[in-house]
């Protein structure tokens, strides 16, 4: 693959990782900012095989710690996978924590570059880990969504595949490098990140439906989508390219709101369904 035409990848573990720990919290500094994240080493991490790398992100005001149990990937240790849980910044009033994914919150916060900062922690990760540079993918939840797409849109040629839940594109006046296989996961009801989208000046976010069909047409996608299944719980769509590869992947849970942990209990396992996408198999477990 393209990725890793252009990278060379030195595996490098510091001394003050101990090997035995299966998470652990670590800082990164990029830009004279001091990040920290949440690091999660598969069960019987072994330094002479490569491991996928999963970086998930959280939403508006919620912190990194939580994540794991909230998003389902706690359970993610034995998927021989590694797993990190990346923190924003806080915001100026010192309470909600953020992602810089665009849009209005770029004329708040443009001096925070969150696409360095994750660029420089891919980097970082897999100097510091036995990373598989081929699978490197992202995923987050409604602001953390948010910037994963941000991310898609400007590190494609770090990124293998990525999953958005709850969240929507801020902007599209970037076009990607490379195509990138998207999964995008969304309650119909959800009244903080509407699938109609939202115009307003601080959260603008685009329609969800012009954010699916935009990023078919960047990945050279049949035009329109195939309905896979149209229940009265769900709608699942897809669009896929020429050689009849699943490139874009539209979930709409229906009169489900905005909340990651409630759309798995009610029967649809958000984890386990995006990393199914993200090693190309079928989702499974669909509420009837």
């Amino acid at each position: 693959m393209h990725r890793a035409h252009n990278m060379k990848y030195t595996l490098f573990i510091f001394l003050l990782i101990p090997l035995f720990a299966s998470a652990q919290i670590d800082t990164i500094l990029s830009s004279n900012i001091q990040r920290t994240y949440k690091i999660q080493l598969p069960d019987n991490y072994d330094l002479k095989k490569r491991y996928p790398l999963l970086l998930v992100f959280h939403g508006y005001h919620y912190e990194n710690l939580g994540m794991p149990e909230y998003t389902g990937f706690d359970k993610f240790t034995n998927k021989h996978c590694i797993v990190a849980y990346p923190h924003g910044l806080k915001e100026e009033n010192g309470i909600n924590y953020f992602w810089n994914s665009g849009g209005g919150l770029s004329v708040n916060y443009e001096g925070v570059d969150d696409v360095k900062i994750i660029d420089n922690l891919i980097d970082t990760l897999t100097r510091n880990y036995s990373v598989y540079t081929d699978s490197v993918f992202i995923t987050g939840h409604s602001n953390g969504g948010m910037m994963v797409y941000r991310l898609a849109l400007e590190l494609s040629h770090k990124i293998t595949a990525m999953a958005n839940v709850s969240g929507s594109m801020m902007f599209d006046s970037i076009v990607p490098e490379y195509p990138l296989p998207v999964l995008h996961i969304h309650g119909t009801s959800d009244p903080i990140v509407p699938t109609a989208g939202y115009s307003g000046p601080i959260w603008p976010s685009m329609n969800v439906d012009s954010v699916l069909y935009q990023w078919a047409a960047w990945n050279h996608c049949n035009p329109k989508p195939d309905t896979i299944a149209n229940t009265a719980t769900y709608l699942y769509v897809q669009w896929t390219d020429k050689t009849g590869k699943k490139m874009v992947m539209g979930s709409f849970i229906k009169n489900q709101g905005h909340d990651w942990a409630a759309i798995t209990n009610s029967g649809w396992n958000v984890a386990e369904n995006i990393w199914y996408f993200f090693t190309r198999r079928e989702f499974n477990n669909f509420p009837e």
